[in-house]
């Protein structure tokens, strides 16, 4: 999801995204002798039971050796096609069960890399996202070269734009979070024009 996608602030911040990798079969071996499994594949690598797995009809012993041969890697992505057909063949060994949930978990957790991508975005990064940010007008220098404007409390550490009415960026302030005063030269073009700073954490007086 994108930022602007979310409702609220809060919700970004807590939002996971998951990415998956294929389980080098190097890896995947070695999870198997720590776990156990691969006595249970050997075992079972000629057991004639067919059993269903996502539709298809299939031998124990076939999906046993298939596992066990396997030099390419396992692709647990439930987002494709190959993915999915190997997270059923995973869910037919619980379901008999072969193998626990517990260890299919595990196995599955290795493909897996989970993230908090918005986790650290600040509610002005949130509203320019969003479109909504509030603004409050600069005070312009006498000579009309300079924007300045003030904070009246400290903020999270953001970079507040500079724009004008029409909302077209001029500047960047960046780096903003002390109380204090701020100006910054205005570029020839936009001087003369009613000119504007974010204020999303309501402090600019």
């Amino acid at each position: 999801m994108n930022l602007e996608d979310f409702n609220t602030l809060a919700e970004a911040q807590v939002y996971e995204q998951t990415t998956y990798i294929v389980i080098p079969s190097s890896l995947a071996t070695s999870f198997f002798l720590t776990s156990g499994v691969e006595d249970v594949l050997y075992d079972n690598r000629t057991n004639p039971t067919i059993i269903d797995a996502g539709g298809i009809s299939i031998t124990i012993g076939s999906i046993c050796r298939g596992t066990l041969a396997n030099t390419t890697g396992f692709n647990l992505d439930p987002t494709n096609q190959l993915g999915q057909s190997n997270l059923a063949l995973l869910n037919a060994l619980v379901a008999i069960p072969l193998i626990s949930q517990a260890v299919a978990d595990q196995f599955i957790a290795l493909s897996q890399t989970i993230e908090t991508p918005y986790e650290n975005t600040t509610l002005h990064e949130f509203e320019v996202a969003k479109g909504t940010v509030s603004k409050a007008p600069v005070s312009i220098s006498a000579n009309g070269d300079y924007a300045m404007f003030e904070i009246s409390a400290e903020t999270p550490q953001h970079n507040p734009r500079l724009t004008t009415a029409e909302n077209e960026i001029v500047e960047t302030f960046f780096n903003v979070l002390n109380v204090g005063f701020y100006s910054m030269k205005i570029p020839g073009n936009f001087r003369g024009r009613e000119l504007f700073i974010d204020n999303s954490y309501s402090v600019v007086v």
